[in-house]
């Protein structure tokens, strides 16, 4: 016999499967979903909590500067991010000086500046006629500065009081 013809023929080896993954992929791929999902978590939570902030932005930017709709926009939105109990009791001064407490240090003088002729004024019975323009205004962007600022507070975990009450908290 010749030994040619001993020789198999040349056969293509059996094709490599990608499956099963090894444990390194299969961990690598559970980590990005697992980032993916913490991201999208934390997003969703801060368009939540800065929902009331923008409403209370956009309502200001839709009035005209007049002192107590603007003082009321800010207990409103003091009151959806801090105790009702401790905002609800405040006013002129004291609200003033709560405000100012809530901001950042580097916008409290800015704040004051604009804000201290309409708030010795507010509750005073013949505020509206004696206040200029000029002061309705200052007061509107001091008040818009507040909403930016302070809104929500940053040294603390505060849940809008609107998304407390859906998700059966204190009321």
């Amino acid at each position: 016999m010749e030994p040619l013809a001993q020789l198999k023929d040349i056969h293509l080896p059996e094709q490599i499967n990608n499956y099963p993954l090894s444990l390194g992929w299969w961990l690598l791929v559970i980590m990005l979903v697992s980032v993916i999902i913490f991201i999208i978590i934390r997003v969703k939570r801060s368009k939540q909590l800065r929902r009331c902030q923008q409403q209370a932005i956009k309502q200001l930017k839709g009035q005209t500067a007049e002192n107590h709709i603007t003082s009321s926009v800010l207990k409103w939105a003091a009151i959806q991010y801090f105790p009702r109990d401790h905002i609800a009791s405040l006013y002129g001064l004291k609200f003033q000086d709560f405000l100012i407490s809530s901001l950042p240090d580097k916008y409290q003088k800015n704040f004051l500046n604009m804000s201290t002729a309409i708030f010795e004024t507010l509750y005073q019975e013949n505020s509206t006629t004696t206040s200029s323009q000029q002061l309705n205004d200052d007061f509107q962007q001091a008040a818009l500065l507040w909403l930016k600022h302070a809104l929500p507070p940053k040294n603390e975990k505060v849940q809008p009081r609107s998304e407390i009450v859906k998700s059966g908290g204190a009321t």
